[in-house]
């Protein structure tokens, strides 16, 4: 996969370097090249290329497609692609290549956040709604925490640009001396949209969102936000303040209706919908729409969802009887979602009906609604305690959210929330890795378990030199030896051999790590691998334990198995 933060800059930077340094002789292209100012360049290799100034690391071409993926990206960047022999001037260390045997096939269109269709997209649906719609808005407003002294808020921004700049050390991150244009601005009822790509989802945009004081009212979900910077992780350096920079502006985008009288700041995530393929004359597409915006009676309000209370205090479980779930995540259940949640009052009856006392869930579990309440099904539960699962949002590609752990208290059923960190160690500075073991491991520590989120369980470091799995960061280290389950949910399979002996190395001295993933993964080609049958692996002291879970059948369209994790 294309990280999503190779902007058009970086590609030319790579152009660059090729016209200075040339193309290895193994990274030439013999059916597609990149045609600009008149040379042409191969695709894959210039997108390789690119990331090492994106993201500090040339990307491995193993991650990648060359042809469609690599030809549609350049694409929806503005680049011309062609095929066949390559015309102009070869760069050094290139090689004329003949023609082609054949015409190259054709290339389907793939779609991208940074299709600049999308934009149009919204830009109508909010004309066809509200009438008048000013895109590139600019207010007259300043861009320091002084300009925005005389507003309720001013000493949490004061809070929040100081927060900002202790994060990195960059003391200097404003430039301009009034607020960059806004995407969109509709003055009829008065309000602002912004499009969120995936370079605004950041550490440095995180460290923002958390300063928010609670009253402050957002046309978006700021807990998915928070998620969302975990998930994402972009980077950009490039100046080095960057990251901070665009988190201060946005923030300064969402405090704005306090001093300009505005109604609260909407912001749609890119990835959340195929923009372009809404239709402003289609009524339907035009509700469609609506709910996408969050905006007034549709939108999210979590305060409804369940009769849960939430709880900032970690739960200490004690898991005697596992209960593990998973699904094929591109699977339409009769209430119309892709979850688990048309399944799950059946699926926690069969459980607890077995003596479960803990539920896990394959991630990308239950998409947020007013209208589903996990309450009730809490409720008639007698023997679960405990329930796993990941909040988040479907459409063309899905984005997880909040991790939920409902426990059952003696006050009633409660919430414990936190959200992935991180998904792979690439480009993951030292200081990041002790911060997630000294500050984030804690929280995970729930009693007799830990939850570690999909690729989080790469904390653990294989070593190509010494041929094994090391605790570089002492993240095995930070589990009490009293925590003897690493739950490890995961958004879908992943096969590269070291995640195994990862899991392995995690469960020696005793322990037991239980990881369940969802079906329905496509390869880079298209084609499905689900792998083995179930969707889940377990080790114990250093073994595979695969054996120890009893497979419940059912009808309901999910697999299901139950673990006894009771301590031997």
């Amino acid at each position: 996969m294309i990280p999503n933060n190779i902007t058009k800059e970086y590609i030319l930077k790579a152009i660059a370097e090729v016209d200075k340094v040339g193309v290895p002789a193994k990274r030439q292209s013999r059916k597609y090249y990149l045609r600009y100012e008149g040379k042409s360049y191969p695709p894959k290799y210039i997108i390789s290329l690119a990331n090492s100034f994106a993201n500090a690391e040339e990307l491995d071409p193993e991650v990648f497609s060359g042809g469609r993926e690599s030809n549609d990206f350049l694409r929806s960047l503005g680049f011309h692609i062609e095929g066949g022999q390559p015309r102009g001037k070869p760069t050094a260390q290139t090689k004329r290549v003949t023609g082609l045997s054949r015409p190259p096939r054709p290339v389907t269109s793939r779609h991208y956040e940074s299709c600049p269709r999308c934009k149009e997209a919204v830009r109508a649906m909010l004309q066809a709604i509200y009438g008048e719609v000013e895109v590139n808005y600019r207010f007259d407003v300043g861009t320091t925490p002084q300009a925005f002294g005389h507003n309720p808020y001013a000493r949490h921004l004061t809070e929040i640009h100081r927060g900002l700049e202790e994060y990195r050390g960059h003391k200097r991150l404003v430039k301009a001396t009034t607020l960059p244009h806004c995407d969109f601005y509709v003055p009829n009822p008065g309000f602002v949209v912004e499009f969120d790509e995936s370079q605004h989802f950041t550490t440095a945009r995180r460290v923002s969102l958390e300063r928010y004081p609670d009253d402050l009212q957002l046309g978006f979900d700021r807990i998915k936000w928070i998620a969302l910077c975990d998930r994402i992780h972009a980077r950009d350096n490039d100046p080095p303040y960057r990251d901070e920079q665009r988190a201060w502006y946005d923030t300064l985008r969402d405090f704005l209706p306090a001093v300009q009288g505005l109604q609260p700041t909407v912001r749609l995530f890119a990835q959340d919908s195929r923009w372009c393929s809404l239709d402003h004359h289609n009524p339907n597409d035009v509700e469609t729409f609506k709910e996408l915006l969050q905006i007034g009676d549709v939108r999210v309000d979590r305060t409804k969802e369940s009769d849960t209370r939430k709880t900032g205090s970690a739960p200490a479980l004690n898991i005697t009887k596992l209960g593990i779930v998973s699904r094929d995540y591109r699977y339409r259940y009769a209430n119309g979602f892709r979850d688990f949640s048309h399944t799950l009052p059946s699926v926690l009856k069969l459980l607890d009906y077995e003596g479960c006392d803990a539920v896990l869930f394959s991630l990308f579990s239950i998409i947020p609604r007013e209208s589903y309440d996990l309450g009730a099904a809490l409720r008639q539960s007698q023997s679960i305690k405990a329930v796993f699962l990941e909040e988040f949002q479907d459409g063309t590609s899905r984005a997880g959210g909040r991790y939920v752990v409902h426990h059952r208290t003696s006050k009633g059923w409660e919430e414990y929330s936190f959200a992935q960190v991180f998904g792979s160690l690439s480009g993951m500075p030292q200081w990041e890795m002790d911060d997630f073991v000294s500050y984030e491991m804690p929280k995970r520590i729930l009693g007799n378990c830990c939850v570690l989120l999909c690729g989080e369980s790469n904390g653990v470091k294989y070593s190509q030199k010494q041929k094994g799995v090391e605790d570089t960061f002492g993240l095995r280290a930070a589990i009490p030896p009293k925590t003897t389950i690493v739950l490890n949910p995961i958004h879908d399979r992943m096969t590269r051999f070291e995640l195994k002996l990862k899991r392995r190395f995690l469960s020696e001295a005793g322990r037991r790590v239980i990881s369940v993933w969802n079906k329905g993964r496509k390869d880079k080609n298209g084609k499905v691998k689900d792998g083995r049958n179930p969707a889940w692996t377990i080790f114990y002291d250093g073994k595979a334990a695969d054996d120890e879970v009893v497979m419940i059948h059912n009808q309901l369209d999910v697999e299901i198995g139950v673990l006894d994790v009771k301590q031997e």
